[in-house]
């Protein structure tokens, strides 16, 4: 994912059972690797050293694009302690024409478990499309000439060698049902590799929704779905992978990775196993559950009075920061009197507030107009603050060059037998 040329040992990997060992050797790691023995790799190395190789360009995906790590780190610390399904996102890989049309170029890859695997999505997609729940797909798109493929190896060096995926083409465009969704769902493009996160903004906009869950659902189980489920755990979220909305190639792989694989990081469940039932209540039980507010801020202070007057208990926590640029939205667009809803469904999407759209929207406006006042107060203080600061420095500034002064003016009256090279040098 990071461009590099990839070579595994076969006689130097340790698999948990022979079975496992065989199956990632023949199946697994030629997705994206070149398989070979200790031997084999030594003498190629030992040749291209004797030989001095020039370095060669090899495709490199784009930057990922997202907050910075610091930030990264406090949201993680900030996500374990929240509650299960509190916000969550439903990854929708690989809903592709190549692999789920009857003429997809990849449609062989994924024949005998894609029509299921299609009806079963777009049931739990219809259950949730009118909730908070954020449906995004993530489709794999190469230009026409594939330059972002210079030197593809395993799946990759496939997908350009029969023209998958190709850009301008009926087969990378997503499936209809996806297309007829419109605006509910949520395309993020750039992905061009195994990993949904690499050389996209996956991350920026999970992150901006505050999202501490993700559904993984689609094709295909052991590239695409593994890949990205892996990416997502260690980038902090909680990992649900749908058995029965993923497409393995063959039925033993699929069983294997949700039996052996999926485990090692992720909840494996069907979507039969009440998990949509248990997301939607999670989302319509937020509001009851409490809010994650930085503690401190405007937001959190304006929020406790209108609780004790409706006994709705915030849970408060100990973070000293919070993203203000939303907060000030909200109040702004409060202040011209526009529709509640909308003030609703910003205060959802924002990762300061916490607090659900279904939420009702009389309550909402209440809520804002009861602490506007309060809060407005608490920004006004902590404006004058800052002023206050700037003219300290300032004074600070100008004590700092009248004692520079008479320094240099005491240095001058100190060494008049000087030559005047010196009593610069001096000075200085």
């Amino acid at each position: 994912e990071r461009g590099f040329r990839v070579h595994h040992l076969s006689d130097c990997t340790c698999g948990r059972t022979i079975l496992e060992q065989e199956h990632y050797t023949k199946e697994i790691f030629p997705i994206y690797a070149d398989v070979s023995t200790t031997q084999e790799v030594l003498n190629r190395i030992l040749t291209a050293e004797r030989r001095k190789e020039p370095k060669m360009q090899i495709y490199r995906p784009l930057p990922i694009q997202g907050p910075p790590r610091a930030s990264i780190k406090r949201k993680i610390a900030r996500i374990c302690q929240e509650t299960p399904f509190a916000r969550t996102a439903v990854i929708l890989i690989g809903y592709q024409n190549d692999y789920f049309s009857p003429t997809g170029a990849l449609r062989s890859v994924v024949e005998a478990s894609c029509e299921s695997v299609m009806s079963k999505t777009m049931n739990m997609v219809h259950r949730l499309v009118n909730s908070d729940v954020l449906l995004v797909a993530t489709p794999i798109i190469f230009t026409p000439t594939y330059s972002e493929l210079s030197q593809p190896s395993g799946i990759l060096k496939i997908i350009k060698e029969i023209g998958a995926f190709q850009g301008g083409t009926e087969g990378a465009e997503l499936v209809q049902q996806l297309v007829d969704l419109g605006d509910r769902l949520r395309i993020v493009p750039g992905k061009r590799g195994l990993n949904a996160f690499a050389g996209t903004d996956l991350e920026g906009v999970l992150r901006d929704a505050g999202v501490t869950d993700v559904v993984l659902c689609g094709a295909v189980t052991s590239v695409c779905i593994d890949s990205t489920g892996r990416a997502a755990h260690e980038r902090g979220f909680r990992v649900h992978i749908l058995e029965d909305c993923t497409c393995g190639r063959t039925e033993l792989e699929q069983e294997h990775y949700v039996s052996e694989i999926f485990p090692l990081y992720a909840s494996s469940v069907t979507t039969g196993a009440n998990i949509v039932d248990e997301i939607l209540a999670a989302e319509a039980g937020s509001i009851e559950d409490g809010y994650d507010i930085g503690a401190g801020s405007p937001m959190s202070v304006a929020t406790s009075s209108w609780n004790q007057q409706t006994s709705m208990e915030p849970q408060i926590s100990e973070r000293s920061s919070v993203d203000f640029t939303s907060v000030d939205r909200m109040w702004s667009r409060v202040s011209t009197s526009e529709s509640g809803a909308e003030v609703a469904r910003d205060i959802s999407m924002s990762p300061s507030g916490g607090i659900v759209s279904s939420l009702n929207v009389e309550v909402v406006k209440e809520w804002m107009r009861r602490n506007m006042d309060q809060a407005s107060e608490i920004k006004d203080f902590q404006e004058e603050i800052n002023i206050q600061i700037q003219h300290k420095l300032i004074d600070q500034a100008a004590r700092m060059q009248r004692k520079l002064a008479r320094l240099e003016h005491d240095a001058t009256l100190a060494v008049p037998s000087v030559d005047r090279g010196r009593s610069g040098r001096l000075m200085s």
